[in-house]
């Protein structure tokens, strides 16, 4: 449906540290005027962030997400990823970003994001799927985000 499903990637401190690009591409959904009218409400969400090494002139890396809320939500957990990934000095840790969307909408729904650390019998064992279980909401109409009202 021409629209990102998903990514996987094995992240470590070395892969963090080659670093990501800003969001260069416009996303299914992607509506600039909505930008012009209610300045910082809809935003070019990496699926993996420009922190954690994603890329962001891949249409598949990038998603629309409201600049308030959903994006937001995002960038705590890959905050949090980010700082184990650097305390586990060297190993690795599986991420996984997946967007939620209703039938054919280009915008999706929710975001759902998980982060295991790869040796599970390490002493620095480490799981994040807050946002797994319970995905990060995102409003499909960018005219309803939070600051374009």
């Amino acid at each position: 449906m021409g629209r990102p499903t998903g990514i996987r990637a094995r992240l470590n401190k070395r892969t963090i540290l080659e670093g990501g690009s800003d969001a260069t591409v416009d996303p299914p959904g992607w509506d600039t005027r909505i930008n012009v009218l209610y300045p910082n409400t809809l935003a070019r969400g990496h699926l993996l962030a420009q922190d954690l090494g994603g890329s962001g002139d891949k249409y598949t890396n990038i998603v629309a997400l409201c600049q308030r809320t959903a994006n937001l939500q995002m960038k705590s957990i890959e905050q949090r990823v980010k700082k184990q990934v650097n305390a586990l000095d060297g190993c690795y840790v599986d991420y996984e970003v997946e967007p939620l969307y209703h039938g054919s909408d280009k915008i999706p729904y929710a975001i759902r994001i998980r982060a295991t650390s790869v040796d599970l019998t390490s002493p620095y064992c480490w799981i994040e799927e807050s946002a797994w279980n319970n995905p990060i909401p995102n409003e499909t109409n960018p005219y309803k985000c939070k600051g374009a009202t």
